[in-house]
Order: structure tokens, then C-alpha cells, then sequence
């Protein structure tokens, strides 16, 4: 296909483009010159959910909503500081040159890539630990039932 345009059920579909960026920056262009010290405290500590959005691949975006959830959370204390003292720009350079702002920033980042990372295998081990012993269950279920009434009740014999 040429450019971004993409084949849907014989119908060419536009797949946002530069215009799709372009045009929600432009609309917020000023309200960041407005919250001028938010988006200089707020942009270089959201780093993680931008390299996130850019490595996610994936039509779900989880790993996106994952990291910037979390990175989000730990950049607010850094704003609600520099929205309850004073919203000024040597607010924000002071707190941008605190390391523990930085590093909760980055620690909510990374923290949710091994969430991100890390839940897959954790729940596929779950589910097949479970299956395992309900299948043990059924079993044992099974056994009780023919001894009670016989080996008619269950059929025939899969072992």
C-alpha cells in the first residue's frame, strides 16, 4: 500500500499521518506556553511513557497504558509541589534538579515495564497450575462415581 493509507473491505481508510500528530500539538501549543512550568517539570519526566509509545507495537497499546499509568503517578507529587508553592519556572528547574523526583519518575517507568513483562508468564504458570489440579479433581470425581455405580457412569476408559 502506498503512504498510509490502508485497504479495508475495498475501501482505502486514512491511518492519522502527520496531520493526525500536527494538529492536536498545534491546538495545545497554547496551553503549554500558559502552563509553561508544568510542561517543563512534567515533559522530560514523562520520558518513559514516550519511549513506551514508541517501542509499543501492539493495536492493544498495553505496555503504553501501563508505563504512563504508572510514570504518571509518580511524576504528580512532583506537580502538585510545583502547582502548591509557587508555578514558576525556577520552581521547576529546582524540582527537575532534584534527584528524587527523577528518580521516582523513572522507578514508575520502569516498574511498570516489569509489570508489563513479568504478568504473561506469572498468569499463563496460574491458569496452568489450576488446570492441572481441576483435572486432578475430576479425576478423584470420577473414581468415587464408579465405584459407587459402576464403570457404565463414566464410559470408556481414556487411561
Amino acid at each position: 500500500m502506498a503512504g498510509s493509507q490502508q485497504m479495508t473491505k475495498g475501501k482505502a481508510t486514512r491511518r492519522g499521518g502527520a496531520a493526525g500528530v500536527l494538529l492536536p500539538l498545534l491546538a495545545l501549543a497554547p496551553l503549554g506556553y500558559l502552563f509553561w512550568p508544568t510542561v517543563l517539570l512534567a515533559g522530560p519526566l514523562l520520558a518513559p511513557t514516550l519511549a513506551a509509545a514508541i517501542v509499543d507495537r501492539s493495536r492493544q497499546r498495553y505496555l503504553t497504558y501501563a508505563v504512563g499509568l504508572l510514570n504518571l503517578a509518580c511524576v504528580l507529587p512532583a506537580l502538585l509541589r510545583l502547582w502548591t508553592r509557587s508555578h514558576d519556572r525556577a520552581t521547576a528547574l529546582a524540582l527537575l534538579a532534584d534527584s528524587e523526583t527523577w528518580i521516582l519518575a523513572f522507578l514508575g517507568g520502569g516498574l511498570a515495564w516489569l509489570v508489563y513483562v513479568a504478568m504473561p508468564p506469572l498468569v499463563a504458570t496460574y491458569f496452568a497450575v489450576r488446570s492441572r489440579d481441576r483435572l486432578a479433581d475430576l479425576h478423584k470425581r470420577r473414581e468415587i462415581l464408579e465405584k459407587n455405580w459402576g464403570e457404565e457412569v463414566s464410559g470408556p476408559s481414556e487411561q
